[in-house]
């Protein structure tokens, strides 16, 4: 190798290791940190009228009971293990959809006075997850 090998091969090898550095720098700059949804939900009843219906491991549910109609509120703690779940209400012996529930986080749904109870229920493998009394 020659001197002027050289001193282009040290050149190239010392902006490389420069630059991949910065790069490295930049990108744990540039990154987010992970949400914590864990610690941002507050599960403590915030008005007189909402009441805990039921909580464990993965759920946290609350009813909100106002006038005319009542609010449910679902918070996810884990993931299911479903990739997407139907949450039914129960009311007299009919059977409404209020919705879907699929990834960690707070799901509301508005529900009937006479709702008496609600089922999440796995449509791909037919299962009950959870059935509950309001």
């Amino acid at each position: 190798m020659t001197s002027g090998l050289r001193k282009t091969h040290r050149f190239i090898w010392i902006t490389l290791g420069l630059l991949v550095s910065s790069l490295i720098a930049l990108s744990t700059i540039a990154t987010k940190k992970p949400l914590e949804i864990d610690k941002d939900f507050s599960v403590v009843s915030k008005h007189k009228t909402q009441r805990a219906v039921f909580e464990d491991a993965y759920f946290v549910i609350n009813l909100n009971e106002k006038n005319e109609l009542n609010n449910l509120e679902i918070i996810l703690k884990k993931p299911l293990k479903s990739a997407s779940s139907l949450v039914y209400g129960y009311s007299n012996n009919s059977k409404n959809l209020l919705g879907s529930i699929d990834t960690k986080g707070r799901y509301t749904f508005t529900i009937d006075k006479l709702t008496t109870s609600i089922a999440i229920y796995d449509e791909i493998k037919k299962t009950n997850i959870a059935k509950i009394k309001l």
